[in-house]
């Protein structure tokens, strides 16, 4: 056994049950006890062998119908993650179960019968992984809470199988191998009647977030078995279902996204998050056969939305949208990697880790060298990597862990030597780490890093003083940040926390960014003037040959004021008249030839 859920009941203090999980982390046996725990007897188990005495029963930990329909194979389950029981508090043999479903029992154990089931196979249920269960004294209500929240029943209701199987099941669906399709739709329906009274509670745990560059008010977030959400224009949307992890939004074009599920199944939606094509890491998982992390690793291209990396067990380039995918160079054999960072400055310096170790290629991934080296890491493991916006060479990194002093490090030289910039950070763990880019006010080296108790701020100004880092958690819950991205044109710093939804704050101090998505060595030379200006702008644009050029202008708040696509010669020049609109900030974005670049404009 793994794991064990006690149980008693005011109806009868004799009595006492204990639902136990085994090595597979499926069910293994119900105990009880009618003595106050004095003498225990195996009632029942989905494998009795071992056990005399015990009746054989169903899978209550599965993840389906337990193996009772007999072709429809449930194995294992997940019991040291979710596992509930309770006895009715005026019938010592009335009782529920909880792992992925919830099971029911009127006969002190001996026999169960569903009373939820997540995939809905027999009508609406309450969502799966089943957490706690509570009567409420007063009405005799059951609540029960899960990974989708909480529900409430007046009567929770053994449902009755035998008449599934008898009635429901098609069997030339089975005799065909299609098991998916093998109950017949709406034959039968769970009698308990479940109200969800979740609504209004912020605790959604979310493990990664993207924001769009050209829409200021569209964020994604992946979620722990909620799926993931997009939210945009002042709504959120449910766009993909499972664990969300990783999610991106395009550059340029917002209709474009990207989300993964655990493992790194990757999907991508090409109408804004209605519909998505599934599968698009088949020719590293299943092609290659490399695993990928709980949270795998994806990246879009710091200047062309249609380049995006991933992390398996070793790093992959695709250059159109997730189609096909190129390796780049081979890795040291090992776990899958859990960072990845592509610098801003020159994307052919790539840095990425696994648990302990650290890896950077300098020539788009020909060439890796393992960079660990300098690091006191310990048991402890590299959760963050960012990278300076001018220096490719000048990169941070973010430490989970509880051995003090051990929180972020620092190098100048790319890895080949490190700083412990850990300082005043307390011993809790450091999921998340962004740099800061752009002028601010005269300060570099500014960061964030995200914590197991919320977000702290340092800059190359406050570096080597007592305390260089400071509390940047103003009206922030107490609860673990897991990612960390700014939005620039917003000036906002955003956090994926896990535990109570998405949060965003102001900057510390507000960045001007300048250039900072014009490609390292580029061909292609794109210029501004005047700037500022009086409302009418020149854009031009020198390339060894002529290329199609998309031009979108954006208000400060993410409003696309200026969208066009045009044949574009060699030396390109286009007047542009914004004086209609009012005085400020306006960012330029430019594409050329698969390569994005961003100016900001200032009509005076």
């Amino acid at each position: 056994m793994q794991r064990i859920e006690l149980a008693v009941t005011p109806a009868d203090t004799g009595y006492v049950y204990a639902l136990t999980c085994g090595t597979d982390e499926g069910f293994y046996a119900m105990y009880k006890s009618t003595d106050a725990g004095a003498s225990w007897s195996a009632v029942a188990a989905y494998d009795t062998t071992g056990l005399p005495g015990a009746v054989p029963a169903p899978n209550l930990l599965g993840w389906a119908d337990g193996g009772l329909s007999g072709f429809m194979p449930d194995e294992g389950g997940q019991g040291t993650y979710d596992l509930t029981l309770i006895v009715d508090p005026d019938d010592p043999d009335m009782l529920f179960t909880g792992g992925v479903n919830m099971w029911g029992s009127d006969d002190g154990g001996l026999s169960w019968d569903i009373v939820s089931m997540w995939i809905r196979m027999f009508g609406n249920s309450i969502h799966a992984d089943q957490h706690s269960s509570s009567w409420q004294p007063q009405t005799g209500k059951l609540f029960q809470s899960h990974d989708g929240g909480f529900n409430i029943t007046s009567e929770p209701i053994i449902g009755d199988f035998n008449y599934v199987y008898t009635n429901c099941i098609d069997w030339m669906a089975v005799m065909a191998g299609d098991y998916d399709n093998a109950i017949i739709p709406d034959c039968y329906e769970i009698p308990t009647e479940w109200e969800s009274i979740a609504g209004g509670i912020h605790n959604t745990e979310y493990y990664r977030l993207g924001c769009c560059r050209s829409h200021a008010d569209m964020v994604i977030g992946g979620t722990q078995d909620n799926g993931t959400y997009l939210y945009k224009d002042g709504e959120w949307v449910n766009t993909l279902g499972g664990d969300g992890m990783e999610c991106m939004i395009h550059h340029t074009n917002p209709d474009i996204i990207f989300a993964t599920n655990y493992n790194g199944a990757l999907s991508r939606s090409d109408d804004g998050g209605l519909t998505y094509t599934s599968s698009l890491d088949t020719v590293i998982t299943q092609g290659a056969g490399e695993s990928g992390d709980w949270v795998t690793p994806f990246v879009m291209h710091p200047h062309g939305g249609d380049t995006i990396f991933a992390a398996f067990e070793n790093v992959w380039k695709s250059g159109d949208l997730g189609v096909t995918w190129t390796k780049l160079g081979d890795l040291p054999s090992g776990s899958s990697l859990r960072v990845l960072e592509v610098s801003r400055a020159n994307p052919d310096y790539i840095y990425t880790s696994r648990s302990g170790a650290i890896y950077r290629t300098k020539d788009g991934g020909q060439n890796w060298d393992n960079i660990t080296s300098g690091l006191s890491l310990g048991v402890s493991k590299i959760t963050g990597i960012t990278t300076d916006f001018d220096d490719p060479e000048k990169v941070w990194i973010s430490v989970s862990g509880f051995q003090d002093g051990i929180k972020a490090y620092m190098s100048a030289d790319a890895g080949n030597t490190w700083a412990n910039i850990s300082e005043n950070l307390p011993n809790v763990s450091m999921n998340a780490i962004v740099f800061q880019g752009g002028t601010i006010n005269g300060v570099t080296g500014a960061l964030y890093i995200g914590s197991d108790i919320g977000v702290f701020y340092t800059n190359d100004s406050i570096q080597g003083t007592t305390s260089p880092w400071i509390m940047y958690s103003d009206g922030l819950p107490n609860v673990i940040i897991n990612e960390l991205e700014i939005h620039y044109g917003a000036q906002k710093l955003r956090a994926a926390t896990y535990g109570r939804g998405l949060w965003e704050t102001d900057l510390y101090s507000e960045s001007v960014i300048e250039d900072i998505t014009e490609p390292a060595g580029s061909t292609i030379e794109v210029n501004i003037f005047p700037n500022p200006n009086k409302g009418v702008f020149t854009i031009s644009a020198t390339m060894i040959e002529a290329n199609d050029i998309s031009i979108d202008i954006f208000a400060i708040t993410g409003e696309n004021i200026i969208s066009l696509t045009e044949k574009a010669d060699k030396n390109y020049s286009k007047q542009v008249n914004i004086s209609s609109l009012a005085s400020g900030t306006y960012l330029v974005q430019i594409e050329i030839n698969n390569c994005h670049y961003t100016k900001r404009v200032v009509k005076e």
